[in-house]
């Protein structure tokens, strides 16, 4: 789901300056991504430095975020800044996702999110799995209320992409990781119970996302 914005990523950095600060804070996270956080010994030790590399994404994602809420208009290093730091907190999550880390994936997820919301809100095969990322962990620390808010979202804005009157003819990769993220957020609310009034339509935006997938 990235190929597509990593080809733009990179024809725009060839007439881009680096930014030193995204520098800086990518060699936060890479550092984190050589570790191995499958231990509670290494988790100890490590920890300071986590909180340390995701407050500064924080910093950096959210100085990005107020620009973008500003007048709509970003410039390019700005842009690619916020893909980039979506793609670093992506990876973290992962990682500490395969170390059974769920505290620190949880904040690595919402910062993903937070990222992607930021730069690339209209690309739904972004912020489909984003968002996903970060309501999953929700429901595994016992959050379900706010896990279910987040589906929610993600079945508002992505339930047109299965309309009856969508265009014929075999999905892409992105369509289909975004119409796979619809299916799942509707799937996930009716095994919550928190479809509410919504049951019916919930059951009918599976069946017609997996008809769509099929």
């Amino acid at each position: 789901m990235w190929n597509t914005l990593k080809s733009i990523v990179r024809r725009l950095s060839d007439k881009e300056d680096s930014n030193p600060t995204y520098d800086e804070v990518k060699g936060l996270v890479e550092n984190l991504l050589a570790q191995d956080y499958s231990s509670r010994t290494e988790r100890s030790a490590q920890d300071a430095q986590i909180i340390d590399a995701l407050q500064r994404l924080d910093k950096e994602i959210e100085a990005i975020r107020e620009q973008a809420n500003g007048d709509g208009t970003l410039s390019t290093q700005v842009w690619l800044n916020g893909v980039g730091y979506a793609n670093l907190c992506r990876k973290l999550t992962l990682h500490l996702r395969g170390a059974d880390w769920l505290l620190r994936e949880e904040n690595a997820s919402a910062l993903w999110a937070k990222a992607t919301l930021a730069v690339s809100s209209h690309y739904h095969h972004l912020v489909g799995p984003a968002m996903l990322a970060n309501a999953d962990c929700q429901e595994r620390l016992g959050n379900a209320a706010r896990a279910a808010q987040m589906y929610r979202a993600v079945v508002g804005d992505f339930e047109f992409l299965v309309d009856e009157d969508r265009p014929d003819g075999p999905l892409d990769e992105d369509e289909r990781t975004a119409i796979e993220s619809l299916r799942t957020a509707a799937d996930r609310l009716l095994a919550l119970g928190a479809a509410g009034n919504q049951q019916e339509r919930l059951v009918a935006i599976r069946k017609n996302a997996d008809s769509v997938l099929a």
